[in-house]
């Protein structure tokens, strides 16, 4: 018996959402996470895992509505962020990304064009789809996206992100500042 009919999804789609649906179940995830589907997959995701990136603009509802849900779960449901700091006046006029594993929404990011130069920002990928590449394959493609452009290139990163953003070039900049409730530094790119 099929638990997700759905005809249109692939397998690991289906066993995605399945992990997705069960999660708070600590008993059904237990001994879903024992199961051999479960360890296959999760190979599957580790050594042979598609992680694609797009871009759209705030007119593509349908891409937009995927991004939008992630940075739900991850700022305001996750960190505590308020939507309406979350969610803010620069949709529009910002250029955003989407990263899938195997066709399942993973991360996002966007960037926009600010005073002060091109500004990354609005990292995020979800908890389960940590630790596969995402934020790395996210970033790469914003940068190869902005960087020809030849105008400074910065964010506010996370304290908890530094690191991450240090292996790819990012410099810190300043001292540290308070958004949303968080601790950031600004950091920046140096243009080549």
């Amino acid at each position: 018996m099929d638990i997700l009919p759905e005809s249109n999804l692939s397998f690991f789609e289906k066993i995605t959402k399945f992990r997705l649906l069960y999660v708070e179940n600590e008993v059904i995830a237990n001994s879903f996470q024992k199961s051999p589907i479960f360890r296959a997959y999760d190979f599957f995701l580790k050594y042979c895992k598609m992680i694609t990136v797009t871009s759209c603009n705030f007119s593509d509802k349908e891409q937009c509505q995927k991004i939008f849900n992630i940075r739900t779960n991850v700022f305001v449901e996750e960190q505590q962020v308020s939507r309406a700091e979350e969610f803010d006046d620069f949709e529009e006029s910002s250029l955003h990304y989407l990263a899938c594993i195997n066709g399942i929404p993973a991360g996002t990011a966007r960037w926009r064009i600010t005073k002060n130069g091109i500004k990354l920002e609005r990292f995020a990928v979800l908890v389960e789809m940590r630790k596969k590449g995402v934020a790395a394959e996210v970033l790469a493609r914003v940068l190869k996206d902005v960087a020809p452009l030849g105008t400074r290139i910065y964010l506010h990163a996370q304290v908890t992100a530094i690191g991450f953003y240090e292996k790819y070039g990012f410099k810190k900049e300043g001292p540290m500042f308070s958004e949303a409730n968080i601790d950031h530094y600004t950091m920046f790119y140096p243009v080549k």
